[in-house]
Order: structure tokens, then sequence, then C-alpha cells
């Protein structure tokens, strides 16, 4: 398991500390100490998250190594960090480390297989923002999936999830149906359908742009107004 880095548990000091070793090309406790005038303990905190981001090596006499040799390194895994911010939170996932191809697969096929089964809205675009992350990050990295381009793989994936999303409708729309069916009292029946109209309205809203966008859109229209007509 790959150690990971938290945005949240990252000392404010730490890009300027990373930056400092990185033009010095050298890295000691205290010479964090001596440049921010900072206590001994955080010093030692920073250092350890240095290394675990992969920016300098493993304690060593008579110094560290600094991994990094240049700024672009640097700001490419400061980068990172900012800009995969599901990615970095998952327990076996670290951008610092920079881990395989295979472990981010892994996540990627992971979420697509939650993706396909879920009924639950929400669910469904915090895993689709987990695995377009995870293309980016492959892409970034020079990494093809199936010999697509990247538009053609972030296509593809946008028009996954439109279809998953007149999946998730036409659940809702089926329930709202069938439990119409066994209620009798009007007042509950139109509540029912008031809340299938406002989830409905909500796939809609996370419809994506892509080829079948206006399928999907006006699919799930003709949802809406079949739940409407329920009660008349």
């Amino acid at each position: 398991m790959h150690d990971y880095i938290q945005r949240t548990e990252l000392d404010p000091l730490f890009e300027d500390a990373a930056r400092l070793v990185v033009d010095a090309q050298n890295c000691s406790t205290s010479l964090i100490q001596r440049h921010f005038s900072i206590g001994y303990n955080r010093s030692s905190q920073i250092i350890e998250n240095l290394e675990e981001g992969g920016i300098i090596g493993p304690f060593a006499l008579p110094h560290r190594e600094v991994l990094c040799k240049t700024r672009d390194e640097l700001d490419n895994i400061l980068n990172c960090l900012n800009k995969f911010p599901h990615l970095k939170e998952l327990e076996e996932f670290s951008i610092l480390s920079q881990p395989g191809t295979s472990e981010v697969l892994k996540i990627l096929n992971e979420n697509l297989s939650v993706i396909a089964r879920t009924d639950d809205l929400s669910v469904l675009n915090e895993k689709y923002n987990i695995a377009f992350e995870c293309i980016e990050w492959m892409y970034m990295k020079g990494i093809e999936l199936s010999h697509m381009t990247e538009n053609e793989a972030k296509k593809t994936i946008f028009e996954n999830k439109n279809e998953n999303i007149i999946r998730i409708a036409g659940g809702m729309y089926a329930s709202c149906l069938r439990k119409s069916n066994l209620l009798k009292e009007k007042d509950i029946i139109d509540n029912l359908i008031k809340e299938t109209i406002e989830k409905l309205f909500e796939c809609s809203n996370s419809v994506v742009e892509a080829k079948n966008r206006d399928f999907s859109i006006n699919h799930i229209l003709y949802l809406k107004n079949e739940v409407v007509n329920i009660h008349i």
C-alpha cells in the first residue's frame, strides 16, 4: 500500500520548503528550521512529507538526496496534488508517490463498476468525477486507453455517464409508477410525483456534453411528462 498525503495534512510551509530544498539541492531539518524560523518538530514533519512526496530521499549521510532536480519537476508534483482532489484521498493511491498504471486502472475499473450498478445519482456523479480524474492522470503521463486519444476517451466516458443517468431516471419513473398503484391517498401520491419530478430534474442537470446529450435530456423530459400523467 502506498503512503499518501491529504492536502489538509500538509504544513502551510510545505510548498515553500519544497522549493527551498529543490533550489538549494540540499535538505536538512536545520536548513528548514533556520530559513523559516520554526521549531524542530514542525521542521521534521515537513521533512517527512517531502520524503513521502518523493521530493527528497530517505535519511542518509552526509545528507538526504534531493530527488527533484528542477522547479519544473517539483511544479508537476505540486500541480498533481491540487489537480486530483479525489484521487489523493484514496487509501491505495498517492499522486506524490507516482503510483503504477495498474493501480490507477484498478481505481478506474472499480469506480466504473460501481457506476454500472448504482441507482443513486449522487454516487454516480461522485464516481464519475473520480473516473474522469483517473483518465486525466493517465493521459498526463502519456498512457493511452485502448488506443484512444484523450478526447476520445473523455467523450466515451461522458456518453457512458449519460447512458447511466437514463438508466437511473428510468428506475425512478418505474418506482414512482409502482408505488402510485399501491397508494390510495391522493395527497401522498401527489407528494410522490413531486419528489420524483424533482429527482428527474436533478438527472437532467447531471447530463454532460456528449453525442447523446440531446437524446438523454429528451428522454428524461419524456419520463417527467409520464410521471405528471400518473394521477390524471
